[in-house]
């Protein structure tokens, strides 16, 4: 087994290579070493705290030719904006900024800290309600990757950028005949060698921890308190931390939540999870204060018949990945009762799902039947 782990867009990144085939084993060590590149060179192209970067040369020259990489990027975003009617899209640059999130998280202030703003909150000094559908307003030419922003939009993609470059990392490393793991902050690509599945030991799996009720260092806030009413039918509460056994095969898992990225302006408490469909353009204020999903990709393109045809159009330009990332941030935004309904709606099934919810007595982890299928032996005892 190979092993690498660094820093890289405020986050701790691991990857870890198991060697099926031993043909390019000497190569994998390289190959590893290589990786804080493959986020060096994504956060200098989509990072919004680097004036030189892609993104924010676009942002403010409104209309330039992009590479091809970016035009990835933007197309993923615009896949998620539209597979959610808005709900998530890259367009919420400006709302963050008024928020007081204008530097890097790590370089501008501690976790829980305040800030200075740079506006008064207020329900007009956001970007405006004709924001909303702003994302269907960008001009895009694939011919030539031209890409035009109308006037009241700047982008930011958030934490799409590692998670997407996990999932392309680990597609390169997987076909040098290796089992991968990425974990890239939280969000997990895991690719298995095609070619010799056939001889791994059935028993190999990937042990990988769920963000746990521990690890949230959020004082108790003011949101939505969780409804006794919502049918969670073979759910379970899990009253200690939360281990998965992921078999080597094709899975991501993506994790998104308000309890890492807070900070005080003022006595309000700001995240950068954005609700853009709220007429002031508002910050998540559902009851899920952390959202992770599990997409097994074996069985998940299995069952594409029961896909509704939005899920099947999102899949023609984007991946099992981004849905992940996209569902991750959407049951934050919309809560757990109404995100269960539109996974239903969706025709979305099978899809692994852990949420840590805020309750009047204090916060709770709970796991679907698909999530707790993965836990380890020794986490059973504790599952409620």
């Amino acid at each position: 087994m190979f092993a690498v782990a660094f820093d890289a867009m405020g986050c701790q990144m691991q990857a870890l290579a198991q060697p099926v085939d031993t043909t390019h084993i000497q190569s994998v060590p390289q190959a590893l070493a290589a990786l804080p590149n493959d986020w060096q060179q994504a956060e200098q192209m989509f990072s919004r705290f680097l004036p030189t970067s892609e993104l924010m040369q676009l942002n403010t020259a409104r209309s330039m030719r992009v590479s091809k990489a970016f035009w990835q990027m933007l197309s993923h975003s615009l896949a998620s904006a539209k597979l959610t009617d808005g709900l998530i899209t890259p367009t919420v640059y400006q709302a963050l900024v008024e928020r007081g999130y204008d530097q890097s998280y790590e370089h501008s202030f501690e976790q829980g800290q305040s800030t200075a703003a740079s506006t008064t909150l207020t329900g007009e000094s956001v970007i405006g309600t004709d924001a909303i559908d702003d994302w269907q307003k960008i001009g895009l030419d694939p011919t030539t990757r031209q890409v035009s922003l109308p006037d009241s939009v700047k982008l930011d993609f958030g934490g799409f950028a590692k998670g997407l470059t996990a999932d392309v990392v680990a597609e390169r490393l997987s076909e040098m005949g290796t089992n991968v793991l990425i974990d890239a902050g939280g969000d997990i690509v895991i690719r298995s060698y095609q070619g010799e599945i056939s001889k791994l030991d059935d028993a190999t799996q990937w042990q990988v921890a769920l963000p746990a009720v521990t690890d949230i260092g959020l004082p108790l806030p003011n949101l939505a308190a969780f409804s006794e009413s919502i049918a969670l039918p073979d759910w379970q509460c899990a009253t200690a931390g939360v281990t998965l056994s992921v078999p080597v095969t094709d899975m991501v898992l993506a994790t998104s939540g308000i309890d890492y990225r807070y900070w005080y302006q003022g006595q309000s408490l700001q995240h950068h999870l954005i609700n853009p469909l709220r007429q002031d353009v508002e910050k998540a204020t559902s009851e899920v204060v952390c959202a992770s999903i599990l997409i097994d990709e074996t069985l998940f393109y299995q069952n594409q018949d029961s896909f509704c045809p939005t899920i099947a159009d999102f899949l023609q330009t984007s991946n099992a990945c981004n849905l992940a990332q996209t569902l991750s941030k959407l049951v934050c935004l919309l809560g757990l009762e109404k995100s269960l309904q539109w996974l239903d709606q969706h025709g979305l099934k099978g899809l692994g799902i852990s949420v840590i919810i805020a309750t009047p007595t204090g916060y709770q982890q709970w796991l679907n039947p698909t999530m707790q299928a993965f836990c380890a032996d020794d986490n059973n005892k504790d599952l409620s």
